[in-house]
């Protein structure tokens, strides 16, 4: 392998011959027939990465910290992925062009907006973020693909696509005044994944410093919340998965206790190689696998070594052993943290993606071994987790048209409004109806019912006024109606307001 460099992709097996019989005289071993297959299968295979922060720098301010730079303004979306943003991110390891070199073609997108940065605006930033996933996938469709079910992920990437999984890193803005019915409204808008804290304490859970964003301390051993725990079993309904990456060790035991699905560490390493506080010891890794769950090793050097410049490819693989030693092949993956860290000399960025399956094989890990630690194991948990199973209940005969859409850059006034459309005999109750911004159930009418002519169904028009939730930014918008009886139509939108 070349220090420094991608692995040629599809390179002939008579020019590779070449490269290896000049590249021993400078004491560096070039790839061989074998290395060329491997290349070939990682090409072939899902290749899951679990956590990325790029969205963070796909909206203004590509810092991050907008104290130091005066920044007042809306969190539209930006950046194009398919350009090379190298110069603009901070770190610089994830777009396009990249992501197709490297075959990452399931990468986790995280949305991260802590409440210590953002403040009252950290769900607004957060919306924004969501918003420039689902804009960048609208503006690269033939490249990039919004996915919200593992049958979505294998079809994508059959075709050659890259398919986007949307999660979320701490969840400040999941508060109990809005909890359960913002979570809901993030499950339409495809988060499959969702960590309760960043490494802050908040309403949900004790955070891996113990500290508020305001940085005041958490109650002693204070750990999950009465409220976290209703929100991991909302998870656990949805089919979210539950993430402990940053969380403090007494969250930790206490999600494991309340949970009943498959729970994750999205970007986390083992302990026993490396003694960090972000990684996890060989009883929590454990705890994982009983869960069915796994753990997604990250390449942060200082998270893989003592040293962060001994951190490499080889210190990846080391705790992927780990883990399999520990509790078998079924139960680990890879979680790089591209675009939230510094990263290895010898994996700088996602074109780099293949040099994992090479160390693979050369430690003597078969093709289906490599496989699920590429993609498969996360594959499975997220089916085994409910993330392909779609709104419980959905009511039939009935469809939401709202009169706003994620494609729109703008909503003008504070007046919301949905076409429903009903079909004869469907069960459907005006009174069963709901408008919810940002978590908040608002007051709504039933302006008008007719039956449309030449058909069989019937037409309602649901309104509400929502000037004083509507202020300026992004907000997200679900328009639900139902039988009364717990079925129920409903349609998510994120919408930007200008003024």
């Amino acid at each position: 392998m070349l220090s420094g460099g991608s692995i040629n992709i599809g390179i002939a097996t008579a020019i590779a011959g070449v490269i290896a019989a000049c590249l021993p005289i400078a004491g560096i071993s070039g790839p061989s027939i074998e290395a060329v297959s491997v290349d070939e299968l990682h090409h072939e295979a899902i290749v899951v990465d679990g956590h990325n922060d790029l969205l963070s720098s796909l909206i203004p301010p590509y810092d991050r910290f907008p104290w130091d730079n005066g920044w007042e303004g809306d969190f539209l979306p930006v950046l194009n992925m398919n350009r090379d943003l190298r110069s603009v991110t901070c770190y610089g390891h994830i777009d396009l062009p990249r992501l197709r070199e490297g075959n990452l073609n399931v990468p986790y997108f995280a949305v991260f907006s802590s409440e210590r940065f953002w403040g009252d605006r950290a769900l607004e930033q957060a919306l924004g973020q969501i918003y420039a996933l689902h804009h960048n996938a609208r503006i690269n469709e033939d490249e990039l693909t919004f996915a919200r079910t593992t049958e979505d992920i294998r079809e994508v990437t059959a075709a050659g696509g890259i398919a986007a999984v949307l999660t979320v890193e701490g969840a400040d803005y999941i508060t109990e005044s809005n909890g359960k019915q913002l979570l809901s409204q993030f499950a339409d808008l495809g988060v499959r994944v969702m960590s309760l804290t960043w490494n802050d304490s908040n309403q949900l859970a004790e955070g891996l410093h113990s500290t508020y964003p305001d940085r005041y301390p958490s109650e002693p051993d204070m750990g999950l919340t009465d409220f976290g725990a209703d929100i991991v079993r909302e998870m656990n309904e949805l089919g979210i998965v539950v993430d402990v990456s940053h969380l403090h060790e007494n969250s930790f035991w206490d999600v494991m206790e309340v949970a009943d699905a498959p729970v994750i560490a999205s970007h986390s390493s083992a302990a026993a190689i490396r003694d960090h506080p972000r990684n996890l010891t060989d009883r929590q890794l454990e705890a994982l696998a009983d869960s069915g769950g796994m753990v997604h090793i990250t390449f942060v050097p200082s998270f893989l070594a003592a040293e962060p410049a001994d951190a490499s490819v080889e210190k990846v693989v080391d705790h992927i052993d780990h883990v399999v030693g520990l509790v078998g092949v079924e139960h680990v993956g890879l979680g790089s943290d591209f675009d939230g860290a510094p990263m290895p000399s010898d994996i700088p960025d996602a074109s780099h993606m293949p040099r994992i399956t090479e160390k693979l094989f050369e430690r003597g890990y078969g093709e289906d071994e490599v496989r699920k630690i590429l993609g498969e194991n996360a594959m499975r948990v997220l089916s085994a987790a409910g993330s392909d199973r779609g709104r419980l209940c959905e009511l039939p005969g009935v469809r939401v048209y709202p009169g706003f859409s994620v494609s729109t850059d703008a909503h003008s006034g504070g007046n919301l409004s949905a076409s429903v459309q009903v079909g004869r005999g469907a069960a459907f109750s005006p009174r069963a109806s709901r408008i919810i911004v940002d978590g908040e159930v608002i007051p709504h009418r039933i302006e008008s019912e007719h039956y449309a002519l030449c058909s069989e169904e019937r037409g309602v028009t649901v309104r509400a006024d929502a000037g004083e939730q509507l202020s300026r930014g992004f907000h997200v918008v679900t328009v639900e109606v139902g039988d009364g009886a717990g079925a129920v139509s409903r349609e998510t939108r994120i919408i930007h307001v200008k003024e």
